[in-house]
């Protein structure tokens, strides 16, 4: 397999990234850095909004579901919720909702306590809100 190119970006305040990913992995990395909050700064997520939707997706196929967040984002709905059960996670489940939309929240209704310690639910919570422009929303709880 041949290396990867090095790619140079340059992130705020003028440095110099330099990255052996691929492409847009390295401007993701970029992004996430530029639009981190400084040392201490807490980020705080979007509202609730007024309309939301909640379904159990288990059942459902990736295509399905990806048809299902771009329909409810179509018709407007603020957030689409979503359980913790049986057949998704939820911190990669609310990525794959957030990446195949453009304005709508995903929520995690809920995240099971018992499944994830705080540390580990806070390291599935931060990067999608850093990621996602603070679209997920993260419910916890114990059922």
């Amino acid at each position: 397999m041949p290396a990867l190119p090095i790619f140079n970006i340059i992130t705020l305040p003028g440095n110099v990234l330099r990255c052996r990913w691929p492409v847009r992995a390295c401007i993701l990395w970029a992004n996430l850095l530029n639009n981190a909050p400084p040392q201490g700064e807490r980020r705080h997520m979007k509202g609730l909004g007024k309309l939301g939707v909640w379904i159990a997706p288990d059942a459902l196929s990736a295509t399905q579901i990806a048809e299902l967040a771009q329909g409810v984002e179509k018709l407007n709905f603020d957030v689409f919720w979503y359980p913790e059960g049986v057949g998704f996670e939820t911190f990669s489940f609310g990525g794959f909702v957030l990446a195949e939309t453009d304005r709508l929240r995903a929520a995690s209704g809920i995240a099971n306590i018992y499944a994830r310690d705080a540390v580990t639910a806070r390291a599935g919570h931060d990067p999608l809100n850093a990621l996602y422009e603070d679209r997920f929303i993260m419910g916890l709880g114990v059922s």
